[in-house]
């Protein structure tokens, strides 16, 4: 069923249509217009919500999977038919339909040897993937060139020009592969993480070394995507946020020249460029930098959600917990929600367990309705729970967090020795020394019996310590502190006085 929710979901602003021109689903209510109009008004999440509306039963038919697979058809072939003036793309999304669109008419023409016709387009169509850095396209129209300027045309130079324009798209293509493979090699180590154990190990090393003068060499749209972030990841990983922020400048200048909106890399550069700012703690400049991020992102795209994630973090660290508030309420009442990853559905959970701790010392507007379970929270976070450091970390926190607010005491008494066992096992490497120091504070609430005063005079010392380390702005374990422990030690010691 999520596949055909996200299919209706990219194509309700349009009404589909049959192959043959005519309405799929029009006035009369067929059994797919019923389907297509259940699902897009969000009254059919599940099959077994599908069943029932549609046919009034508690099993799957037969005919139901017929009806689902016509309708998933249906939604694909209009795919084809998709008119972009609906949408709020930029000149670069716009070019980018449009010309893979024409190549696959391209296509279609060669299959039936039409090459005069076929060659009229693919030379115009030329123009524009060189000038929107739709690279594979263009070594693909170059390929297909050369070879009716050789066999057809038998035209020497114009072979020669296309012979030469086609190994420059293929090697900036190869530079492009390399960038990406490598991307996703050290995504795929973060993606379920945020320890910062994660480094450059030296065959990493390597083929970025191999990747330096390939960006100095070419331009390319997603060679420069890839290859920055990968940068940045570098920067990053070494806690280096320094560089890391001059590298978003250098970026976003890059992005900027391009002859079109490269509108995409600007949102992931100004994104790295605010997480950059609150690293530093340079709260006031990172407020104008929420503001300006906001204007460049469509509501419900992925962009949008990370950009709303690291607002969050924001103003969490800056104690303005109201728009903590709107903006959580805000993504997870939002249709593509749904949609995330499981790991990102995660991030926001633990977000919004924060929250609820914080609205219970400082009341905040909420929307009618909306509910924390806190008896939930861990059987939704299976992935981090598992994550011994990174936001495993931020997870135990809140647990204790949450049962000194409710006053649930026995649940931290009878924790208090697999707390000091976890604490000492994973979290006394200096690279995690904040954390450290923050768990050994909580595990003084149960030491003092519960009492304001003696819990803050035994969790004194470890203060003093948290406090001397919070000048590292660089600190590495600083991304897991969804706010400052700093600011949640006198919250704790508040609810304890109550």
């Amino acid at each position: 069923m999520q596949n055909i929710k996200e299919l209706v979901l990219f194509l309700k602003i349009s009404p589909p249509r049959l192959a043959n021109g005519a309405k799929a689903f029009g006035e009369r209510e067929s059994k797919l217009s019923v389907f297509f109009h259940g699902v897009s008004k969000g009254i059919i999440q599940t099959d077994q919500d599908a069943w029932w509306y549609l046919y009034q039963s508690k099993k799957e038919t037969s005919t139901y999977r017929k009806l689902k697979s016509r309708l998933k058809e249906i939604l694909l072939e209009n795919l084809c038919h998709l008119d972009i003036s609906l949408r709020d793309f930029t000149d670069y999304q716009e070019a980018y339909y449009e010309c893979h669109k024409k190549w696959a008419l391209v296509k279609i023409l060669i299959g039936q040897n039409a090459h005069m016709n076929a060659m009229e387009m693919a030379k115009k169509l030329l123009k524009r993937t060189m000038k929107y850095d739709f690279v594979h396209l263009s070594m693909d129209i170059t390929s297909y060139l050369r070879g009716q300027f050789a066999l057809r045309e038998s035209n020497e130079k114009k072979y020669q020009e296309a012979a030469r324009q086609f190994e420059y798209y293929r090697e900036v293509y190869d530079a492009e592969n390399l960038a990406e493979d490598l991307f996703a090699i050290l995504t795929a180590k973060f993606v379920n993480t945020r320890s910062p154990q994660v480094k450059f190990d030296s065959a990493i090393q390597e083929r970025y070394d191999r990747l330096v003068p390939l960006l100095q060499k070419f331009d390319s749209y997603r060679l420069h995507l890839n290859g920055r972030l990968i940068e940045l990841m570098k920067y990053k990983t070494n806690h280096n946020y320094a560089s890391a922020l001059a590298a978003c400048d250098d970026a976003i200048r890059f992005f900027d020249s391009k002859p079109y909106e490269a509108r995409g890399a600007l949102q992931i550069f100004n994104y790295e460029k605010l997480f950059c700012l609150i690293q530093m703690r340079q709260y006031e400049t990172g407020r104008k930098a929420v503001q300006e991020g906001r204007k460049s992102l469509k509501v419900g795209t992925y962009n949008w959600f990370k950009w709303q994630e690291l607002s969050v973090r924001f103003f969490m660290h800056s104690n303005e917990y109201q728009e903590v508030a709107n903006i959580i309420l805000d993504v997870i009442q939002q249709p593509r929600y749904q949609f995330l990853p499981e790991n990102v559905k995660e991030i926001w959970r633990i977000y919004e367990a924060y929250l609820y701790f914080v609205t219970l010392l400082h009341p905040v507007k909420k929307t009618p309705g909306y509910m924390f379970k806190t008896g939930r929270f861990l059987n939704e976070t299976p992935i981090f729970s598992k994550d011994k450091l990174g936001m495993n970390v931020a997870i135990k926190i809140i647990r204790i967090l949450i049962a000194v607010a409710e006053r649930r005491y026995s649940i931290l008494l009878e924790e208090t020795e697999s707390q000091e066992q976890y604490c000492y096992r994973y979290l006394k490497d200096e690279k995690m020394h904040r954390s450290f120091q923050f768990m050994k504070m909580l595990l003084q609430i149960p030491a003092g019996q519960f009492d304001r005063q003696t819990v803050e005079k035994k969790g004194q010392k470890y203060f003093q310590k948290l406090k001397e380390l919070s000048a590292l702005a660089t600190s590495p374990d600083y991304e897991i502190e969804i706010i400052d422990y700093e600011q949640l030690w006198p919250m704790i010691l508040a609810l304890l006085a109550r």
